[in-house]
């Protein structure tokens, strides 16, 4: 029930999610828009991911809330889509947003859901982002035109047989070319390389970042766990929120 209330309080036309699943036999995307006008399409073999943040609020909006500005600069790190992307638009209607995705088809659908707000400050790039800037190989499942689980990795998943080489940056990077002084949110969803970027990446930066969510992923060498990553962040001067074993907020006080 919980997750009705939620598509009814972040989004005004939440019927047509009804309407879509019981009635449409088309298969077509699902237009929505937010309390606060921001439009999102949301085509239906992705819809897992659109009811994680808009239905189970994934991310905890009212923590975000507690601890960010009104005018946030977030990175998204691995934007999928762009439903964290419209969601945080949506809520905090003047923010920055700067999404980056590597895989071109999850782009394209991306870079339309940032067109759909011409009004919000969000960039959307086609680009990895990782611990050192050049060329990654990106694995993925050819079967699926849309997919969450992309990955750095090759064992990430069975069903990733298909690689790219794709363009990445690094954080720092993205920082020099934005201008940005801070960044508020840096979101992390990366299918695992989340620990190349945190833990390459330079000491000083970490003190213009505020705030981390991520989803965690257990890596396959020494470090690249839950509990690790924890004592990485708390010796930086981050408090530590987590739910279960896979998920983790990173502030300062």
């Amino acid at each position: 029930m919980k997750k009705y209330v939620n598509l009814i309080r972040f989004t005004k036309n939440w019927p047509n999610y009804f309407y879509a699943k019981y009635l449409d036999k088309k298969q077509e995307p699902i237009h929505f828009v937010g309390k606060n006008n921001v439009q999102l399409e949301v085509p239906r073999e992705i819809i897992a991911i659109f009811k994680e943040i808009y239905m189970e609020d994934l991310y905890r909006l009212s923590f975000l809330k507690e601890h960010l500005p009104k005018d946030p600069k977030i990175v998204d790190i691995g934007a999928n889509v762009g439903f964290f992307a419209t969601f945080m638009a949506d809520h905090f209607p003047q923010s920055s947003i700067y999404a980056f995705e590597p895989l071109l088809t999850n782009f394209t659908q991306l870079k339309q859901n940032c067109a759909l707000n011409p009004d919000r400050q969000m960039v959307a790039k086609n680009q990895a982002v990782s611990g050192k800037p050049g060329s990654i190989t990106l694995y993925y499942n050819p079967d699926k035109t849309l997919t969450p689980l992309a990955s750095t990795s090759a064992s990430f998943d069975n069903k990733n047989v298909q690689k790219t080489e794709v363009e990445a940056v690094t954080v720092e990077q993205i920082m020099d070319e934005y201008n940005l002084d801070k960044i508020d949110l840096l979101k992390l969803d990366c299918e695992g390389a989340e620990y190349d970027i945190l833990y390459n990446m330079p000491t000083h930066l970490f003190d213009k970042i505020g705030m981390m969510t991520m989803e965690v992923h257990n890596g396959d060498v020494p470090r690249e766990n839950l509990n690790d990553l924890k004592k990485f962040l708390t010796e930086l001067g981050y408090q530590i929120r987590t739910r279960g074993d896979d998920f983790v907020w990173a502030w300062r006080a």
